[in-house]
Parts: C-alpha cells; sequence; structure tokens
C-alpha cells in the first residue's frame, strides 16, 4: 500500500454502499482510522481511482461477473492505480470464479461477514 505521512489516514476507495459511515463495517474501518471514499453510481471508478491514489479498493461481487471481471482488468492493468490491491467481499464463490479474479487483478476475496 503507498505511503502516506503519519498524519494522513489509509485511503479506502468502496463501491456505493460497500462501507458507508452508517453500516457496520464502515465503522469499523471509520475506528481503525481509516478514510473511506465512496464510488457513487454514474461515476467512473478507473478516473476516480486515479484522481485519489486510494490505498485499497473495496468492491462487491455483483452478478454480472464478465462485466466486473473486465473493470478488475483494466484497474490491475493501468499504469497508476495497478499497484493498489484489490479486495472483494463476496458470498460462497465457487473455485472458477475465484480464479477468474485472481487473474483479472483481484488481491483477495473475503466473506459478506468480513470486518476488520
Amino acid at each position: 500500500m503507498g505511503q502516506k505521512a503519519n498524519s494522513c489516514p489509509a485511503v479506502i476507495l468502496a463501491a456505493q454502499g460497500m462501507a458507508d459511515p452508517e453500516s457496520e463495517l464502515g465503522r469499523r474501518l471509520e475506528k481503525h482510522g481509516l478514510e473511506v471514499i465512496e464510488i457513487t453510481t454514474g461515476e467512473n471508478p478507473l478516473e476516480t481511482a486515479r484522481n485519489l491514489m486510494p490505498d485499497l479498493i473495496l468492491l462487491g461481487f455483483p452478478a454480472d461477473k464478465e462485466r466486473f471481471f473486465g473493470e478488475c482488468r483494466r484497474f490491475s492493468s493501468d499504469a497508476e492505480v495497478g499497484r493498489i490491491p484489490i479486495l472483494v467481499r463476496a458470498g460462497e464463490l465457487g473455485l472458477k470464479e475465484k480464479s477468474q479474479g485472481y487473474e483479472a487483478g483481484i488481491r483477495e476475496f473475503v466473506s459478506e461477514d468480513w470486518s476488520p
């Protein structure tokens, strides 16, 4: 993850609804001193990541797997944001989906009930 000055919290770029301040995960992340910025609907996630250069990208696993994996490949192959780890919260996934995700650049899958 990126090195930040001691006074700056680590920044997590999260898909909308994944870690809002009212959610349990959002409260826990903030409790640990992390700054969470949500990607809103209609925003270009890759452009947002380039502008913010977060320390971590937190996504949820959607129904449209192929589009999602394509987006992850765009993140991981981008010269500016490709170093940023992608963490995905998902329910039960099979080996095929996980393999596709790792090939697309996802660093790790965590369960829906995961918390820091």
